[in-house]
């Protein structure tokens, strides 16, 4: 469908402080709830974290779990520190096999896999193409076509070695690296979520950067409630015999970082709201709901380049060397956030045609994408995109 007029950003909102999508009357019977929310830098940018859970005793650990996941993968896969596995591969990978994880095997692995589905649209090897252009912004003058030529001998996933019954990794040309900020995002986000189910959480949310994963669902009650309460409550518990400091007799603590709304009925469970924005301005111009899934964006509308003048996208196409200048952004709902930022990127170089029809092909994957300008912004969606609502007073 193609819709001209005011249309949406990619940049997903969270729509769960916003009055006017509070809940109907509340009722004093039954189960109560409360929403508990903390934010943390991680990877570079912001975390925030939300959970679903009777008391603060039943949130603090399955939280720290979570913001623990996201940790760790920064900690194995990010290129801004020496000690992770991607950086150790970046400066060996050409002269020899380099094991790492299964778990950094596995990302690298749904990488190579991503660049074949999106025909080279995605591609975590572009990084020489990207510091050329960052270089070309530094000196204000565009890249030669002989210079993005050369950057682009060193570009091609296909190029990467896998070997996944020792988890080694390899680049069989000279030049390559690896960066895995267009997916590793998704991957924290999928594996916080895991912590918290595993940590007994039937409902919450998990946002880093803008891109986000929900599961289960929020009390009607809770919708429009801000979290700006102290959390206050048991320490965890010790191993140490009643009366030296466990749980029986711990004294309360604050957390200092989380917080919590007032409790409120826990029945009449709805999807989680969503908010979208106009990617060329700050106004929220509608709300989508989504029961279970991922959300993640790609634009360039706040990140770009300016060279003689002009301003050039972030965002570079590993096949051609040149910066995607349209679409504006790209949001995609996926099962899981390793997918969906993966084809947030991918639909974005492909753009709204060849993008829609890989994203069309796939189960469970729906997108919007947003063309134009802000005189005559036009919005593409998937057929299956949830509708989007106006909100209201609007």
């Amino acid at each position: 469908m193609q819709v001209p007029g005011r249309v949406f950003r990619a940049l997903v909102a969270l729509l769960l402080t916003s009055a006017c999508l509070a809940g109907c009357s509340q009722t004093e019977e039954g189960p109560r709830a409360e929403k508990f929310v903390e934010t943390r830098e991680v990877m570079g940018t912001l975390a925030t974290i939300t959970v679903i859970a009777k008391d603060g005793k039943q949130a603090v650990d399955p939280i720290e779990a979570a913001f623990e996941a996201l940790e760790r993968v920064n900690g194995l896969m990010s290129t801004y520190r020496a000690d992770s596995e991607i950086s150790m591969l970046n400066l060996a990978g050409r002269e020899e096999r380099v094991a790492v994880s299964a778990e950094t095997h596995e990302v690298i692995t749904r990488a190579v896999s991503g660049t074949a589905l999106s025909e080279g649209a995605f591609d975590v090897t572009v990084g020489p193409v990207i510091g050329l252009w960052r270089q070309a912004a530094e000196d204000d003058q565009v890249p030669g076509a002989e210079e993005i030529e050369a950057a682009l001998a060193q570009v091609g996933a296909a190029r990467i070695g896998l070997d996944p019954a020792g988890h080694e990794v390899w680049f069989t040309a000279d030049g390559m690296h690896i960066d895995l900020g267009g997916i590793a995002k998704g991957h924290g986000i999928d594996q916080a979520v895991a912590a918290l189910r595993e940590a007994g959480i039937d409902a919450g949310l998990v946002e880093v950067g803008g891109d986000l994963r929900c599961f289960g669902e929020i009390p009607r009650a809770l919708i429009g409630q801000a979290a700006t309460l102290p959390v206050r409550t048991l320490r965890r518990k010790s191993s140490g015999p009643i009366g030296e400091g466990s749980e029986a007799d711990a004294p309360e603590s604050f957390f200092p970082g989380l917080r919590r709304t007032d409790a409120q009925p826990a029945a009449d469970g709805r999807p989680w709201p969503l908010g979208l924005q106009s990617p060329f301005n700050e106004d929220l111009l509608g709300k989508i709901s989504v029961p279970e899934g991922a959300v993640a964006t790609s634009g360039h509308y706040r990140r770009y380049s300016t060279i003689g003048g002009r301003q050039y996208s972030h965002i570079i196409d590993p096949r051609t060397g040149a910066p995607v200048d349209n679409p504006a952004s790209v949001t995609v709902i996926a099962p899981d956030a390793i997918t969906a930022d993966l084809l947030a990127t991918a639909v974005t170089v492909l753009g709204a045609e060849r993008g829609l029809a890989l994203v069309d092909s796939l189960p469970g994957v729906e997108a919007a994408i947003v063309e134009g300008s802000a005189e005559e912004p036009i919005l593409h969606t998937s057929d299956g995109f949830p509708s989007i609502e106006a909100l209201k007073g609007k």
